[in-house]
Parts: C-alpha cells; structure tokens; sequence
C-alpha cells in the first residue's frame, strides 16, 4: 500500500512539475505558438478559394426485349441465315462505366480544349490556358510539391520535345508535362459516383470559380450522356447493318427465284407433263422459302429500326446543376485553430525534452 502511495505521490510530483517547466516558459511557449499561429494564418489566407457544386441524374432505359430473331429463326436458319446471335436483349450499361468514363483521358483532353467564360477574369479562354497562366496555387502547395519538382527538373530527359513528335506520327496520345499536371489535378476535381441503392448518378466538380465548376458539371454530363448514347446505338446499328445485308441478299435471292418462276411458267404453258409439274412445284417451294424469309428480314429490319429509338439511354435531371454561393474550402477558422493546437502541443513537448528529459539522461549518464 505504502509503495503504491509514493508511486502515486510521484506521479503526482511529475505532473507538477512537467506544469511548472511549462509555466515558466510561457514566454517561450506564446512566441513558439505565435510561429504557428502566423504560419496556419498565411496558410490559411494564400489558400484559393474552392467552390463546389453537382448535379443527381437518373438513368433510364427504355430498351426492347423482343428478340431481334422475332419469328423467323427456323425460317432463317433453313435459308443459311443465323440469327442466334442478334438477340434483341437490352444493352446493358456496367454502374462503373460512369465514373470510368470522366476519368479517361479523351474525356479530360476533350474538357481542356473546351472554352468558359471566368467571371474573375472578365474573360472566355480554354481551360488549359487558365491553368497554364491564371490558376492559383496555396503556399503550402507549392511547398509541398517543390521537392518533387526539383526532381522532375533533375530527371527530365533530353530530347522530349523529338519523343512527343515521333509518337504523333504513330498517332498516339502523348501528353505534355503540364497536361499531365492539369490532368492529375482534374482527376481530383472531378466526381462521378452512382449510388447502387438508389440507381442515381451524381457528378460533383470543385474548381476556383463557381460559374466554371457549374459549367463543367454540366460539360461532364452532357459528354457521359452522348458517349453511352453512342456506346448503346452503335452496338444497335451494327444490328442494323448486319440485317440490312442480309435482306439485300435475300432480297436478290427471292428476285431470282421469282424470275426463275416466271420464265418456266411462260415456257411450259402448255405442256401437262408430270415431270414439268414436279419441276413447276420445285420452283414454287424455292419461291415460297425465299419470300418468306425477304418478307420476314423487311420486319426484322423495322424492328431493329424501332429499337434503336427505344433503346437511346434517357437521364433524368433529379437535380440541376446551381451556382454555388459560398466557398466549400478552404475552412479558415479552422486551420487557425489546427496551427493553434499544433503550435501549442509541440512547444509543450519542445519545452518538457529540453527541459526534464535531457537533462535526466545527463544525469544518468554521469552516474
């Protein structure tokens, strides 16, 4: 008992006097905390302001779930034409492919091209020439990214400008390397999620001007519409294509058995033979196969018609997309108050290490 007291009482003379060091370096620990405080305070007001904004979509499809081999697949398969695989089931649209979409790189060179008007600047320019003369960086930003690039100064190869140009000549994308920087900082600006329980899509943009952030809202939807509505129907008009072919060949097909019809029945007018009969009843059944699988391929070709419109993907605005009135960051109040808890919590430790453990290991090492 009398051994858990002193540890206690020791303890408790500890914490005094860790209090005490404290106390009488207050001077010292205001200053220290002053530096942080001025720190998070130029921080805080060098940080840009950022505005966010969205938009909440709901795709729809309309899509047919008649097969597209409708009735006539015996009737085809007898006349060498396999429908098996052109069913007409309903295109379906993988949830990831939303956010796959904003992320690719088209989508982001295509958004660099486009040009907005900046309300700030009182002037309309491509976003990438804002990033390139007009966008604006935080200090600590800039401190954070100068080491990497010191780096990628260091590193940088001879001869790049000869690398890109080789690799337009084989038609690929190369991007330069403020591109990729721009492309880098878009990709976090950029959202597109899809809620699995409610089906919605929601696209959120956070840029330095809000008029812009709403704007590319609007861009990012506008392209991942017309891209899924081109992803749908091109399958279909390959649909199309495919049948459009192959009634023009049944068509000639059934024009040839017409003919061949025709011309026998105007030689053989009057000739009663069994064996002009049977030939006469051959012809016939050529015929009757060849219109019946023309006339089926000319509905077939409706429907598929029909289906392309019936399959165009329809989003709905749940949302629309507003201007956003208040900045989303940066919060200021509350970065004074990080650097306020930092500044204070770090001279306290500077202050007990400098001032009671040091010196008890000098202690303990003289000994």
């Amino acid at each position: 008992m009398s051994k858990g007291s002193s540890i206690y009482e020791q303890n408790n003379v500890d914490l005094l006097e860790v209090v005490n060091v404290i106390w009488l370096k207050r001077n010292f620990l205001l200053k220290w905390t002053g530096v942080f405080l001025l720190l998070g305070f130029l921080i805080a007001f060098t940080t840009p302001n950022e505005y966010k904004t969205f938009c909440t979509l709901i795709p729809e499809n309309n899509s047919s779930q008649m097969p597209v081999g409708g009735p006539i697949g015996g009737i085809a398969s007898l006349a060498g034409f396999n429908l098996g695989s052109m069913t007409g089931d309903q295109v379906m649209i993988n949830p990831r492919i939303y956010g796959s979409v904003a992320q690719s790189t088209p989508f982001l060179m295509s958004l660099l091209s486009e040009r907005f008007y900046f309300p700030s600047l009182n002037d309309s320019m491509t976003l990438n020439n804002y990033y390139l003369k007009h966008y604006k960086k935080g200090i600590l930003s800039k401190i954070v990214k100068f080491p990497f690039t010191i780096l990628n100064w260091l590193n940088k190869e001879k001869g790049n400008k000869e690398f890109i140009n080789e690799m337009l000549k084989e038609d690929l994308i190369v991007l330069t390397e403020e591109q990729q920087k721009i492309v880098e900082d878009l990709l976090g600006r950029i959202q597109v999620d899809r809620d699995e329980e409610l089906g919605v899509i929601k696209i959120e943009v956070e840029m330095q001007d809000p008029m812009v952030a709403a704007k590319i809202v609007r861009f990012t939807k506008t392209y991942i519409t017309e891209y899924l509505e081109n992803y749908v129907l091109s399958k279909k008009q390959n649909k199309l294509k495919y049948v459009s072919e192959q009634y023009q060949n049944k068509k000639q097909e059934f024009e040839r058995a017409q003919m061949a019809l025709a011309v026998f029945r105007d030689r053989n007018q009057y000739v009663n033979t069994s064996r002009a009969k049977s030939e006469e009843e051959g012809l016939e059944a050529s015929y009757n196969l060849a219109f019946s699988v023309f006339d089926q391929l000319a509905r077939e070709m409706e429907q598929v018609m029909l289906e392309i419109n019936e399959d165009k993907p329809v989003f709905t605005v749940l949302e629309p997309t507003k201007v956003p009135l208040k900045k989303a960051s940066p919060k200021r109040l509350v970065m004074l108050l990080i650097a306020l808890i930092a500044g204070f919590l770090s001279g306290s430790g500077f202050v007990f290490v400098t001032n009671l453990v040091l010196p008890s290991l000098r202690e303990e090492l003289k000994v």
